[in-house]
Formats: structure tokens, sequence, C-alpha cells
């Protein structure tokens, strides 16, 4: 089943690793415009030319997620640029474990009974 998104942009952070790969992909398969982070150019390089007919909808960052300060300031670029990006305290984003937690609980027989959900993860964003 391919669920309908509509189009829109995205901040895929570490859009070039295998999960944010994936995103990426997907993302810009549907239309989306995907904004990803990298440390390596190379697997930059390496995702536009997969990517190849939808590379006009893809742009890259390069930096490290975990500085605050650099992914504020991406931040601010991008809504100066689509103005479609809420502003957000990223102190209140859920951290990557938290999100993990949910993941591994959908991938277990827990949530066997779980088909087609969006489950929102924001913490107290």
């Amino acid at each position: 089943m391919t669920t309908k998104l509509g189009s829109g942009v995205a901040l895929v952070a570490g859009g070039t690793g295998g999960l944010g790969r994936a995103v990426s992909l997907a993302l810009l398969e549907r239309g989306w415009t995907a904004v990803v982070t990298y440390r390596r150019p190379e697997e930059w390089e390496a995702l536009q030319r997969v990517e190849g007919a939808n590379s006009s909808r893809l742009e890259g960052a390069r930096l490290d997620v975990t500085d605050e300060v650099a992914v504020a300031g991406l931040i601010s670029n991008l809504v100066g640029k689509f103005g479609r990006l809420p502003g957000s305290d990223f102190a209140k984003w859920p951290k990557p474990e938290d999100i993990a937690r949910v993941i591994l609980f959908l991938c277990g027989d827990d949530a066997k009974v779980v088909h087609g959900a969006s489950i929102p993860v924001y913490g107290d964003s």
C-alpha cells in the first residue's frame, strides 16, 4: 500500500545514512522536497547519483545534527526559502533513543495488530 502524502518540504537528519536515505528516497518518489543533512560528501554524492530524476527536489546540508546552533541556522534558512517549516524548541524534540523505542515497539509482537497507523512522536514540541 502506498500512503498518499501530498507534497511538502521535509528535513531529514542523517539523510544519507541507512534509514535516512530510505526516508529521503521515499519522500522524493512521492513528490516532496527533501533537505538532507550529511557528514561525508561521498555519501551525499552517492544519494544524488541514485536519485537522478528527482535530484532537483533534493538539497543537502553538510553538518553534524548534534550541533544545535548549526541545526537552528539550517532551519532558519529553510524557513526563509520555503516559508513552511514551524519554529521549534529543539530541547523539546524527542531524543533518538525515544524514537528508537517506538520503532522497536512497532516491530514487535505487541504491535502485531497495528496496521496503516500514523504514530506521532513529537515529545513536548
